[in-house]
């Protein structure tokens, strides 16, 4: 986890709230399991055209995938991400996350 954000633990957590098994959800995105358990697992990180994939997948915004705490609607009032337009969060954090 970098900065706070685990994006792989979003994506489990986001899977598993839609009733997925890994081999579903990589069915899906024409991965293999290995690669989405790399993501899951923070060895590696996806790319923002696969994080966008993910996300229209499993039927979420990109953000969500990005924020701290995963937040299974993004319009909570509370989430400090609203501020955000998603195009700036996405690029703001990818750039973080690439380093």
């Amino acid at each position: 986890m970098e900065n706070g954000i685990d994006i792989g633990m979003n994506i489990k957590r986001a899977r598993l709230a839609k009733g997925l098994k890994q081999k579903e959800l990589a069915e899906k995105l024409d991965m293999t399991i290995a690669a989405l358990s790399n993501f899951e697992l923070g060895i590696r990180k996806p790319g923002i055209n696969t994080l966008i994939s993910i996300a229209k997948v499993l039927d979420i915004s990109a953000s969500e995938l990005i924020e701290e705490e995963y937040i299974g609607c993004y319009n909570n009032n509370n989430n400090p991400l609203n501020e955000y337009s998603t195009d700036e969060l996405l690029r703001e954090v990818y750039k973080r996350i690439k380093n």
